[in-house]
């Protein structure tokens, strides 16, 4: 069994051209694509996660990721072209939508004008709670959802949303107010029980009429 790595043209050459200078220009070639050339490089596709950001650029470049941006992050860029088969493969319909925003905001999502009551052929992104960093990240977003969606679908917005965490605090008073009406019928007798104690005392008075005169000495 012969090796990838060992293999080279020279050697195996048919005997129609086994002969130079075609056996020159074939060593040749097996020196100068044994500097670039990598076995470990032959599969990619379940190492994209490991590789530099060179690698993930060619192979965006291979496989036509649309919207694809050098100076996006690195974990954005191997999201794309990761994704990029299965968008392609679903291009027009929702679901390629969908991928394609999630690229960028992974926790988004579409919902389409009769699950929010919009117009027919609308659609909108929505639920995205990642930061929003600017202009620039809505005009990436919106790019990649036209290379993603059909002619005749049209975005009706982009929502962003925020929590706010505070506390509350409420205060308030209630009171209550009640109304009694007694009415009390005398026209009947009333027989009460009573324990009566009676006390008795004597005073005794004593009236006396003093008779004074007085003179001109006294004012």
């Amino acid at each position: 069994m012969i090796l990838d790595s060992k293999y080279t043209s020279a050697e195996h050459l048919p005997s129609s051209i086994d002969r130079e200078p075609v056996k020159s220009l074939a060593k040749t070639w097996d020196d100068m694509l044994a500097e670039f050339m990598n076995t470990n490089t032959l599969l990619l596709w379940s190492s994209i996660d490991t590789e530099p950001e060179t690698v993930i650029d060619h192979l965006a470049y291979q496989l036509h990721v649309d919207d694809y941006d050098s100076g996006l992050p690195i974990e954005t860029k191997r999201e794309m072209v990761k994704n990029s088969i299965d968008i392609h493969r679903h291009k027009g319909t929702p679901y390629a939508v969908e991928r394609a925003v999630q690229t960028i905001y992974s926790d988004s999502k579409i919902e389409e004008w009769f699950e929010y009551g919009g117009k027919p052929y609308y659609f909108k992104v929505t639920l995205i709670t990642a930061p929003l960093r600017g202009e620039t990240d809505i005009a990436k977003l919106v790019r990649a959802i036209n290379a993603a969606k059909n002619v005749r679908s049209w975005l009706d917005g982009i929502e962003f949303i925020r929590r706010i965490n505070f506390n509350k605090y409420f205060a308030g008073w209630c009171g209550v107010s009640r109304k009694v009406n007694i009415k009390c019928d005398f026209t009947n007798a009333w027989r009460i029980n009573l324990n009566t104690h009676v006390t008795s005392y004597t005073v005794e008075s004593k009236k006396t009429k003093i008779n004074v005169a007085l003179d001109n000495s006294v004012r």
